[in-house]
This record gives C-alpha cells, structure tokens and sequence, in this order.
C-alpha cells in the first residue's frame, strides 16, 4: 500500500471513530440529564398496586361470626346475664340477645352465620361499604377481647357489654371506620 491511500483510509476511520465517541458522548451525558419523572409516577403506581393486592379483601360475614363468638365468650359471664351460659344453644341465645333491638326476621336459624348474613345484607348496612362492615365487626371483636382481658364481662350488664362493642360512649374505633374507608 502506498503512502497516500494509507493517509485516505486512515482519516476516514478516524473520522467515524471520532462521530462514534461524540455520539456515545451525548447519548450518555443525555441518559444522565434526563429527569425520569414518568419513572417516578410509574414506581409510585406499582407500589400502590402491590399494596392493594396486598391488602386482604374485607370479609365482613367472617368478622361477624369472629365477633359474635367473642361475645359468646364474655356475655354468658355479665353480672344479669339470664341465657344459657355453655352448650348447644349459647349460639342461638347470643343471637337472640344480639337481636332483640333489630328484630330481623331469623326463622328458626338462631345462628351466627344466619344472623350475620341477615346483618350484613340489612337496611342498617344498605350503603356500607364491605371494608367499613368489616371494620365495623373487628372494632365489636376487639372491644370484647379487651373486656374479656381485663375481665370486665363479670362487672358489666349485659346491655352494657353490648352496647360498648357497638362503639357508643367510650369506643372511638367504629368512627375510625368511617374515616378510613370513606363511608
């Protein structure tokens, strides 16, 4: 090869090697000054995704039967409680003291699943949503295993009892439902 085609070619691949680097230059200096906001708002939709999947899908039937169970546990134990105290029909007697302020047409079926069904579908719970429900329920279960803890079923009357797990007076948690799940 002659001088002079060396001289040709080797500005040439110099030149392309020289347009490669510039190029690399502003594609990474582009890439670094780039803010990413859409990259924000998409994180911030994934985590907002996760955490609703995460969240456990309310079962306002179940807490119910947990919290009328609860009950069953402190009622039997209030200062004029008449019912049945243990057996078979503690369930239909608690369901029967639960109903006597509502008066829902039960049948025979005197049980909690009967009853929390025939709650749940109510005129009392008509535009509830099944988070406030389910709040709503957790909030009676809790206040009875706190009574039970701190043995107060033995202090109280029943109608005392009842009425604390509903959230009147001293218990704020009911109200706190309303709040979080905007019902």
């Amino acid at each position: 090869m002659s001088n002079f085609q060396v001289n040709k070619i080797f500005p040439n691949f110099l030149r392309k090697i020289s347009i490669f680097c510039f190029l690399s230059i502003v594609v990474i200096l582009f890439s670094c000054s780039h803010t990413n906001k859409a990259d924000y708002q998409d994180d911030y939709n994934n985590r907002l995704i996760f955490s609703i999947l995460m969240t456990p899908t309310p079962d306002p039937k179940a807490k119910c039967i947990a919290m009328m169970t609860e009950a069953a546990n402190c009622l039997p134990s209030a200062t004029d409680w008449t019912g049945v105290k243990s057996g078979e029909f503690l369930q239909a007697s608690i369901v029967t003291v639960y109903n006597l302020k509502s008066k829902y047409d039960l049948g025979n079926k005197l049980t909690y699943e009967n009853y929390c069904t025939t709650l749940n579908n109510s005129v009392d719970f008509k535009d509830a949503s099944e988070g406030f429900k389910d709040c709503v329920f957790q909030c009676q279960k809790d206040n009875y295993t706190n009574n039970i803890n701190l043995n107060q079923c033995t202090q109280k009357v029943t109608q005392n009892l009842i009425t604390d797990s509903l959230g009147i007076g001293q218990n704020l948690c009911t109200l706190k439902c309303g709040r979080v799940t905007n019902n």
